[in-house]
């Protein structure tokens, strides 16, 4: 170990020891870039400024205000049943589509990538915005996810089938595939049969 180093390890443990919840904050956040200049500070320095040090208590002040609006969130995530819509999604990939989805106005809702941490579990999205999942019979919404796009979410999952032809007779485009609905029968219908055959629709 150099003398450098020696010294790194001297400064930070001794603030470790001093403001330990602040070094815990400020160490388990390494993707965060503010708390890693904050590291290189105490390694190089052995303290933070008074500002410094404010501004991590203020980082850490958000981070228990948004971990508790997640647990409140979670505890209040209301039940749904997932299996309609599992099944539409099951069906579609037996059909050969590697990827299902389904489109709604404000979201769309597709299976979790298989070899994932949520593998068996829905996404909801707004584009790439990620709006919660459904997992367990419930569905876990997101900060992002208001309360509109909640009741249409669990709406989906009560008759999926029901809520995609609505939505396409609504819009003029096709929950499945994203494509305007051309056919004056699938107009009409507000699916096209290729994409309805594929969800067992």
């Amino acid at each position: 170990m150099t003398a450098m180093t020696k010294t790194r390890f001297s400064f930070t443990t001794i603030f470790a020891e001093q403001y330990p919840a602040e070094w815990q904050w400020i160490s388990s956040n390494t993707s965060f870039d503010f708390a890693n200049s904050m590291r290189h500070a105490i390694e190089r320095w052995g303290s933070l400024t008074e500002g410094q040090m404010a501004a991590v208590r203020r980082c850490m002040e958000s981070a228990k205000r948004r971990a508790e609006e997640r647990t409140t969130r979670e505890q209040n995530a209301p039940t749904v049943n997932a299996d309609p819509l599992m099944a539409a999604f099951d069906h579609a990939k037996a059909k050969g589509l590697k990827y299902p989805k389904m489109r709604f106005e404000g979201f769309s809702i597709s299976p979790a990538p298989m070899t994932g941490k949520n593998a068996g579990a829905l996404y909801v999205k707004n584009g790439e915005a990620y709006l919660g999942k459904i997992a367990e019979g419930r569905f876990f919404h997101s900060r992002d996810c208001n309360d509109a796009t909640m009741t249409a979410v669990i709406r989906v999952m009560q008759n999926p089938a029901e809520e995609a032809i609505a939505y396409g007779i609504r819009t003029g485009n096709c929950s499945i595939c994203g494509l305007l609905l051309t056919n004056a029968k699938s107009i009409a219908r507000g699916i096209g049969p290729i994409c309805a055959a594929k969800y067992g629709f």
